[in-house]
């Protein structure tokens, strides 16, 4: 269950942070495309993964799996039963679809400029202060005070400097998208497109072991990516790069 949620992670790219970079990266050459067309590119290489996970978990890696052996399922869902959701625990729930839905719309509908505007960032904010606003049985549904002091902000200003230096990695300006061509160029010059492409994803799976998987996508998409135009293949090759890296080094 935890790796097929990892596939799914890989897969869903509405508000995902990797997914959002790999996206940022393929805008910055210029392809004008959808989340959405990313979602339906990407569907395919999960079924992929879902039928190789299980045989991989099997007869590669093959991890301890006592501790679920020994997990009392059966216990844990009589005493759901005993205790059904609270009327907050349903409103959260209510509150989550809606934040997930707010993140697919600008990708389903593009007319959506509002929403498109706010971005994952502004979206999960509003969705936050509707919460906040909402009191059940007394009590808001979103307990800002509290969140606030809880939220692991290390972690979201590491996020946000990505998202930040993306730009950077992709302007015309600024060349470093160029220079990462240029470094691997003796590699990757020799390399067919599939071959090339093959390339970033292994470079991917394996540098996420040692870097953020958001500082991996970057440099692997900053270095793949723009030799793999001077080929001039349509954009197709380039968003099945894109999302593969993506979906590396997610996973």
């Amino acid at each position: 269950v935890m790796v097929t949620a990892v596939v799914g992670e890989s897969t869903w790219p509405f508000g995902k942070a990797i997914c959002t970079i790999a996206y940022n990266q393929l805008l910055g050459l210029g392809i004008e495309f959808s989340m959405t067309k990313f979602l339906v590119l990407g569907i395919p290489f999960s079924i992929i993964a879902l039928i190789l996970t299980p045989l991989m978990l099997k007869w590669v890696v093959k991890p301890d799996v006592t501790p679920y052996d020994r997990y009392d399922d059966a216990g844990v869902r009589a005493r759901l039963k005993e205790t059904p959701m609270s009327k907050s625990e349903i409103g959260i729930a209510i509150l989550f679809v809606g934040l997930y839905i707010g993140f697919a719309i600008p990708g389903i509908i593009p007319s959506s400029l509002r929403l498109k505007n706010l971005g994952v960032g502004g979206i999960s904010v509003l969705v936050a202060c509707v919460g906040a606003l909402i009191r059940v049985e007394g009590e808001p549904l979103v307990d800002l005070k509290n969140g606030l002091s809880k939220a692991p902000w290390r972690s979201a200003l590491f996020l946000g400097c990505c998202f930040l230096f993306v730009s950077f990695f992709t302007g015309e300006a600024y060349g470093i998208k160029y220079f990462f061509a240029y470094l691997l160029k003796p590699i990757t010059s020799s390399l067919s497109p599939v071959m090339l492409i093959a390339a970033g994803c292994i470079i991917a799976t394996i540098g996420t072991n040692f870097l953020s998987n958001a500082v991996v996508t970057v440099a692997c998409c900053a270095a793949v990516l723009p030799q793999l135009s001077a080929y001039n293949l349509g954009d197709n090759y380039l968003l099945t790069a894109g999302i593969l890296i993506a979906f590396m080094a997610n996973s």
